[in-house]
């Protein structure tokens, strides 16, 4: 995809998105709504035309070429099963849309296949309304990869499905996306579907992509403020780099001189930038009679639990920190385990290594 561009009247929906993908790549567009990522989808799919730019797949540039004629197919998130037809006939409609279509033999054996690959064998005579929402969903799966389109495109199929099953499908999807090799392009807001399926991530902001990469890259070393504040939880703190490093060295507007992994787009010494460390990243001690804890390698400071989350398997607490401000910290719930964590109001110390922060540039890239 070469430079796409896209506008609604006066909205512009996609604003020159270019990537390339090596066949086989489990690709996930992943942004909040109207970021431009289903846009994308549509054109890709045939549904809507580019204003400007390219979409070749392979080396054909199908660009203005109708959806039928394209190597794609596509699965939905209300997966639009045909509701007159029964499994086996919803499976095999793009086999009879063929010309000349295959035989009567040749598409049960097809159908057959297609079920067994989504774990449906024998429920080719039942309806739609018979099934459940996961079982509806592996019916459109098997209809969308039954002609083995060189591209599938999924626009958030999992939306529809509660959270036990969603999961469980987020890994039949990746199971079966590496048992037909074939590429898939799937559009989520879900940040857990994405990092947990794709091989790459695109995170996708203003009809722009802000960062693409493998999930473990856009999650430790997000290149801007906006993916940065986007992707899970991120303790930002302003000020000034004083050097690049490595380490990089930065004065924050508090005071503190911190070190950090340096930026990983062009920065100048004395320009504005943020600091980011996430909350797991964090460690926090109770402060000894002496309002000290424990010895740890990095940077340490003094503060105040003001507030604590319970979250399960971690406890959230939020710090007053005098001297960088408030910080979130994400710790392991050890309750239990024979220790009590801190609780509110308790006098703490916290601090991180160097490695654990990101100096970014405080500049937001341009169009």
């Amino acid at each position: 995809m070469v430079d796409l561009r896209k506008r609604f009247g006066d909205v512009q929906a996609l604003a020159g998105v270019s990537f390339r993908l090596e066949p086989g790549t489990f690709y996930a567009l992943l942004g909040p709504s109207g970021c431009g990522k289903t846009t994308l989808l549509r054109l890709l799919a045939g549904f809507e035309q580019p204003d400007q730019g390219s979409i070749l797949i392979g080396d054909e540039d199908v660009a203005g070429v109708p959806p039928y004629r394209r190597p794609v197919n596509t699965v939905f998130q209300h997966y639009a099963l045909f509701p007159h037809m029964d499994v086996a006939r919803n499976v095999g409609y793009g086999l009879r849309q063929q010309k000349p279509a295959p035989g009567r033999d040749e598409q049960t054996r097809r159908i057959d296949q297609a079920l067994e690959l989504v774990r449906l064998q024998g429920f080719g005579h039942r309806r739609s309304w018979e099934l459940s929402g996961g079982q509806q969903q592996r019916v459109a799966l098997a209809r969308a990869i039954i002609n083995r389109p060189t591209v599938l495109l999924l626009d958030e199929p999992l939306g529809a499905l509660d959270l036990k099953l969603r999961r469980e499908m987020q890994v039949e999807l990746k199971q079966l996306q590496g048992q037909l090799g074939i590429t898939f392009i799937f559009v989520t807001h879900d940040q857990d579907e994405a990092f947990s399926m794709a091989d790459r991530v695109a995170v996708m902001h203003d009809g722009r992509i802000l960062q693409d990469g493998p999930p473990s890259a856009i999650y430790d070393r997000p290149a801007d403020p906006w993916v940065a504040s986007f992707i899970g939880q991120m303790n930002v703190l302003p000020g000034q780099l004083e050097e690049l490093g490595p380490p990089a060295v930065m004065r924050l507007d508090r005071g503190p001189v911190l070190h950090g992994e340096p930026p990983g787009t062009p920065i100048g010494i004395g320009e504005r930038a943020l600091l980011a460390v996430r909350p797991e990243r964090i460690w926090l001690t109770r402060a000894g009679r002496n309002g000290t804890g424990p010895e740890h390698a990095g940077t340490r400071f003094e503060g105040r639990i003001v507030r604590t989350v319970f979250l399960g398997d971690t406890v959230e607490h939020v710090v007053d920190a005098p001297a960088v401000g408030t910080l979130v910290i994400s710790a392991p719930n050890v309750e239990g385990q024979g220790t009590a964590g801190p609780v509110m109001g308790e006098e703490v110390v916290v601090g991180w290594t160097d490695d654990a922060a990101r100096i970014i540039s405080e500049r937001r890239p341009g169009p």
